[in-house]
């Protein structure tokens, strides 16, 4: 994604932001667990409304982007338009460590 700020000047200032979409997300975070156990385990923690869409104060936080998708056919025809998740950098640490607290958790209840 690529944001572009005018501050006054004449050249813009760009602002290069590496975004990942959940399945690069899930990878990116190497605790064995895919797409979809990622979506539920984020609609479980609070962080994911149902519909999968961030809550306001995290997007605030910077974890997350919401954005719109255009979906084209093969012919370069634009058919319609779909919501997206994207992780940031901060944020993939973030669900890192979210899932990180969850192991050391579940570890902690099996040894009693």
């Amino acid at each position: 994604m690529i944001n572009i700020n005018n501050q006054g000047g004449n050249t813009p200032n760009f602002n290069f932001e590496k975004l990942s979409d959940m399945k690069e997300t899930a990878k990116l975070i190497d605790k064995k667990i895919g797409r979809n156990t990622l979506l539920k385990f984020l609609r479980e923690k609070g962080i994911l409304m149902a519909n999968n869409e961030p809550y306001q104060s995290y997007i605030e936080e910077g974890y997350f982007k919401y954005v719109i998708k255009m979906i084209d056919n093969s012919y370069g025809r634009y058919l319609f338009q779909t919501p997206v998740t994207l992780v940031t950098a901060k944020g993939i640490e973030f669900i890192k460590n979210q899932v990180d607290k969850e192991e050391t958790k579940n570890e902690n209840q099996e040894d009693n």
